[in-house]
């Protein structure tokens, strides 16, 4: 699949809504794909429903179908994502990574308008401590430079994908992000197959745990208790006294 580089992500104009999510494997044990795979993702108050067959397709879509449509997905991808494996999909034999099997759903869907350049994938190449920062600074750049050319724009995350590390690493971007004033305009996660799509950007886990790594490595506290104003529920009003 064609996908864009960075410096031509970092250079889009008139780009209204940009989507950072970590790519995930294929389903462990499965290799044959068809139309009676697709399962459905609720969201919404109305019950508004988006279908995908890779985990990863309902926040892409659901954003398009309420009037958001991604000018960018940037995608961080783990070697095993991006590392090409013999598939059956409606019944024709083909060699093809996650990734691009992800990028070719959304293309190929009718109902949407996403496009090979519409997507941005960096590699972490897991295990690779300088890849894995390289990868960290290569969407902090990106997401600066398009926020300095569009200032407008929207940014929003999607969570439920990869691995342990990779949510780590996008609770890294979120913190590094807010250094240079900009914030998600959503966070979205999906806590199983054909379960809902929520927002979660109003738990705000992120401050909490950035919260926790600021105390621990340098004894302040203000984020802890950001977080914690106003809070009244038991567990963290011990967590308060602490």
């Amino acid at each position: 699949m064609v996908n864009i580089s960075i410096n031509e992500a970092a250079s889009i104009q008139a780009c209204h809504n940009v989507l950072l999510l970590t790519a995930s494997t294929f389903p462990y044990n499965k290799n044959d794909f068809s139309e009676k795979d697709i399962i459905n993702y609720p969201f919404g108050k109305e019950n508004q429903v988006v279908s995908g067959i890779y985990q990863l397709e309902p926040v892409p879509k659901m954003l398009a179908k309420i009037g958001y449509q991604p000018d960018l997905i940037v995608v961080m991808a783990s070697n095993a994502t991006q590392t090409s494996k013999s598939i059956i999909y409606n019944n024709v034999d083909m060699e093809i990574s996650p990734i691009d099997f992800f990028i070719k759903r959304l293309t190929e869907d009718t109902d949407y308008q996403f496009k090979d350049k519409s997507f941005c994938v960096i590699s972490t190449q897991e295990k690779e401590k300088d890849r894995l920062v390289g990868a960290i600074s290569d969407v902090v750049y990106i997401f600066r430079k398009i926020k300095e050319s569009n200032a407008d724009c929207k940014f929003y995350l999607d969570t439920h994908g990869g691995m342990r590390q990779d949510q780590e690493n996008l609770n890294a971007i979120t913190n590094l992000l807010e250094l240079e004033n900009i914030e998600f305009t959503d966070i979205f996660n999906v806590s199983g197959v054909g379960k809902p799509i929520v927002s979660i950007k109003n738990t705000r886990i992120y401050d909490f745990t950035a919260g926790i790594k600021e105390f621990v490595n340098f004894g302040r506290s203000k984020s802890i208790e950001g977080y914690l104003e106003g809070k009244s529920d038991a567990k963290e009003s011990k967590l308060h006294k602490i």
